[in-house]
C-alpha cells in the first residue's frame, strides 16, 4: 500500500507507461536506421562489384577485337 494519493500513483503510471513507449520508439528507429544503413551499403558493394565485372569484360572484349584484327591482317 502506498502513502501517495491514488492520482499521483495513476499519473505515475502513466508517465512510466509513457517513458517505456518513448524508449522502446527510440530503440525501433535506431534499429531501422541501422537495418537501412546496411540495406544501402550493401547495395553500393553490389554496384562496386557490377562495375568492376563490366570493366573485366570489356578488357576482354578489347583484347578479343585486337586478337581478331591482327588475326585477320595476316
Amino acid at each position: 500500500m502506498s502513502l501517495l494519493p491514488e492520482d499521483y500513483r495513476l499519473a505515475w503510471r502513466k508517465r512510466l507507461a509513457r517513458q517505456r513507449l518513448e524508449w522502446a520508439s527510440a530503440v525501433l528507429i535506431v534499429i531501422c536506421a541501422l537495418v537501412l544503413g546496411m540495406g544501402t551499403w550493401h547495395k553500393l558493394s553490389l554496384i562496386s562489384a557490377k562495375k568492376t565485372l563490366l570493366e573485366k569484360v570489356r578488357a576482354g572484349q578489347r583484347a578479343f577485337d585486337e586478337n581478331d584484327l591482327s588475326l585477320r591482317t595476316w
